[in-house]
């Protein structure tokens, strides 16, 4: 299978989840691993804080900085 076909597959796939899924959907990432916020806005109710300078073990990385991004993540969910 090249790339293309197998990307194409994950696209799918995800945007599936994304509409089945019917609660709100916060995301935290470094900007390592680009996260499309706009298309996933498509299929759900999705955000994204992007942590920059970060690669994939954000809660080793960046402790303080992810922490305080869940707290502000759960608190808007609680409070919009």
């Amino acid at each position: 299978m090249s790339v293309r076909i197998i990307l194409a597959i994950a696209i799918c796939a995800l945007a599936a989840a994304l509409q089945a899924t019917h609660v709100p959907i916060r995301s935290i990432n470094a900007d390592q691993w680009p996260t499309n916020v706009s298309a996933n806005r498509k299929y759900a109710d999705f955000d994204a804080v992007v942590l920059n300078g970060y690669g994939h073990f954000l809660m080793q990385e960046a402790p303080g900085e992810l922490n305080d991004a869940l707290i502000e993540a759960v608190t808007n969910l609680e409070n919009p």
